[in-house]
């Protein structure tokens, strides 16, 4: 049974970061388009990032619906198992530690600066303070600084006689010290002590030290983004990786039976007869080939409205010769409606393909009605695989799946695209 949820129920769930779930006959119908719309709006006006749990066959379609109205919010696409789309509104994280550390506290301005003198200059008292005067001898009598010699006397005469040795030389008496006095010549320098030392915090800083204090500014405080702020770019590019990988996961279970593709080519090795299939970002090659198909993922750009390209339903390029590496790219003329037509084949020749859009879009369960184009009725949804067409109908509260059989002109007014494989029917097409 569908559950009818009010949109704006739904949101004011999300608005205060709770969640809210979406059905899959909702999301299959259409329903929960406007729904996931107005979420993605309003995490785009606040700042804040959708948290989606959804099967991951359905990443795609959620993914389509989030892109039309904000291609750069954040989006965390998560996997489950449960046939529902949970939507929750999430305050993205901060984006790096730094931008929230406060300034002041990475460099504090020193203890001693704002203690220090205003202006150093050399303090003269300790400097020059003379040492303590030592106490002055007692001034002796005035004496010759120098002793002044004495001539030694002419021994007497004596007789003649048998000479005696004469009496021994007395001990020449050591000269006076000179006492300080003024006299002309200057008295012997007395050493003087060294001032002494002054504490360390009378020191005066040293220059180098006082003046980056001085003239350096107020560190500006950082700003920090505010709540409502756009997500950072490391955050918006994990979010197209996680897109770019669901929808390569969905090409890969139907286009290649469920096995991961590895290999890549260039728009110069594509050959005539491929298949270029255009999902938001990603382009896949199919390769048709009498043994099997092959799978890979086109690397670089490539202009689709080249001549070398055929436009097929559902973002489709056929190529219809090689593409060779030249400057001057011919463009083909726009395609009239009249030719926008699609063939639906039998389920029946499309084995794989069939599985892969009955578990997409109808829970694994088989599909057995068809369906005419001249049969679908206005709010018809039909969702295009490569060869089949499956119509999704609300009949009643109940959802019913049809495979559409036949030609159907998809450019024709009844019609309006509203996705890479979506279209909506607008009114009731008459045979």
């Amino acid at each position: 049974m569908r559950r009818v949820v009010l949109v704006s129920v739904l949101w004011s769930t999300l608005a205060f970061g709770q969640s809210a779930d979406v059905t899959g006959p909702e999301l299959l119908s259409g329903n929960a388009d406007e729904t996931l719309q107005a979420a993605a709006r309003e995490a785009k006006a606040s700042g804040r990032k959708l948290v989606i749990s959804a099967p991951e066959y359905w990443h795609d379609m959620v993914l389509e619906q989030i892109r039309k109205v904000a291609p750069d919010v954040e989006v965390d696409l998560r996997d489950s198992f449960a046939e529902s789309v949970m939507v929750r509104g999430e305050a993205p994280a901060p984006a790096t530690p730094a931008a929230v550390e406060p300034a002041p506290a990475v460099e504090p301005a020193p203890a001693a600066a704002p203690v220090a003198p205003p202006a150093p200059t050399p303090v003269p008292a300790p400097a020059v303070r003379p040492a303590p005067e030592l106490p002055k001898p007692v001034p002796k009598p005035a004496v010759e600084s120098r002793p002044v010699p004495v001539p030694a006397a002419e021994p007497p005469a004596r007789p003649a006689g048998p000479r005696a040795s004469p009496p021994p030389a007395a001990a020449p008496r050591p000269a006076p010290t000179p006492a300080p006095q003024s006299s002309p010549v200057a008295p012997a320098p007395v050493p003087v002590p060294p001032p002494p030392a002054l504490p360390a915090a009378a020191t005066p800083a040293p220059a180098p030290a006082v003046a980056p204090a001085a003239s350096r500014a107020p560190a500006a405080p950082v700003a920090t983004p505010p709540a409502g702020a756009m997500p950072t770019p490391a955050a918006t590019t994990r979010s197209a990786d996680a897109e770019i990988a669901s929808l390569r996961r969905r090409l890969e279970q139907s286009l290649n039976a469920g096995e991961p593709v590895s290999a890549t080519i260039v728009q110069t090795e594509l050959e005539p007869n491929d298949v270029v299939y255009v999902e938001g970002p990603v382009r896949a090659v199919l390769r048709r080939g009498s043994l099997r198909n092959e799978l890979f993922w086109l690397d670089g750009d490539l202009e689709l409205k080249r001549v070398e390209l055929k436009e097929l339903a559902g973002d489709r390029y056929q190529v219809m010769q090689r593409i060779r590496d030249r400057d001057n790219v011919v463009l083909r003329a726009t395609r009239a409606a009249d030719t926008d037509e699609f063939t639906a084949e039998d389920p029946a020749s499309a084995a794989s393909e069939r599985q892969s859009l009955e578990r997409r879009y109808n829970g694994g369960k088989p599909i057995t009605q068809t369906l005419a184009p001249a049969e679908l009725e206005q709010k018809d949804v039909l969702y295009l695989g490569d060869r089949l067409v499956v119509v999704v109908r609300l009949e009643g509260k109940q959802l019913d799946r049809y495979w559409l059989a036949g030609k159907i002109n998809l450019g024709r007014r009844e019609l309006i695209r509203d996705g890479n494989n979506k279209y909506k029917v607008l009114s009731d097409i008459p045979d």
